[in-house]
This record gives C-alpha cells, sequence and structure tokens, in this order.
C-alpha cells in the first residue's frame, strides 16, 4: 500500500467520508497538522501531547472501499504513524476504537497492547 503525508487540499475529501459515515464533517481546528493516508482508502491522524504519549485518532475510511483493502490501509497507515511519532520523541501510541475490526489490526508482535473497557 502507498502510504502518503496528508495535505491541506486531502481534508475535503477525508471529511467527505466522515460526513458519509457520521452525518458530519470534521468542524474547523479539529484535525491536527499530521496525518497519513492511503489515497482513495484511509486516513488517520498523529494527536500529540506534552507528555510521551501521541494518540492515533481520526480514523476514517473511503465508504465505498473493500473491507481488505481497509484493513491493509490501516495496518500500513498505523505503522506510518507510529513511526513518525517514534521520530517526534514519543514512547506511547494509545488509539481507542469500539469497532473490533480496528482493534484487530494491532498485534502483540508489533508492540500493540489490545485491551478493552467495559
Amino acid at each position: 500500500m502507498h502510504v502518503v503525508r496528508i495535505q491541506p487540499n486531502d481534508i475535503d475529501t477525508l471529511s467527505g467520508w466522515w460526513r458519509a459515515r457520521a452525518g458530519h464533517g470534521f468542524p474547523p481546528g479539529w484535525l491536527p497538522e499530521t496525518g497519513f493516508w492511503v489515497p482513495g482508502i484511509l486516513g488517520a491522524f498523529l494527536y500529540r501531547t506534552d507528555s510521551k504519549v501521541a494518540y492515533i485518532e481520526c480514523v476514517i475510511s473511503n465508504p465505498d472501499s473493500k473491507k481488505s483493502e481497509r484493513y491493509q490501509a490501516l495496518a500500513a497507515v498505523g505503522k506510518a504513524i507510529a513511526e513518525e511519532a517514534k521520530e517526534q520523541g514519543f514512547h506511547y501510541l494509545i488509539g481507542l476504537t469500539s469497532l473490533p475490526s480496528v482493534a484487530e489490526c494491532g498485534s502483540k508482535e508489533d508492540g500493540y497492547i489490545i485491551s478493552e473497557l467495559s
């Protein structure tokens, strides 16, 4: 999968996917500057904190893409975000989801710790 940095002109596409899935787009100022995507399939963003913890958030996929493509794209984008977070000095990357298919994308072999909240 070809992962690239999200550019300002890509936000309209990602916001359209969010609108299709959630009924609204991204509010102004909602997204951080750092994000990666597989164009046409899926994107996500790196939210930084003032600690050694960063978050992978606003994971959004094209509702017209295939499930198998989304899974592969999420793995590739997640890896790119993890590498970027490490380069920026973060030690921990947290992603929260209620979707089992998203949680399954992370594996212990890749250093992920999967935990569930009830």
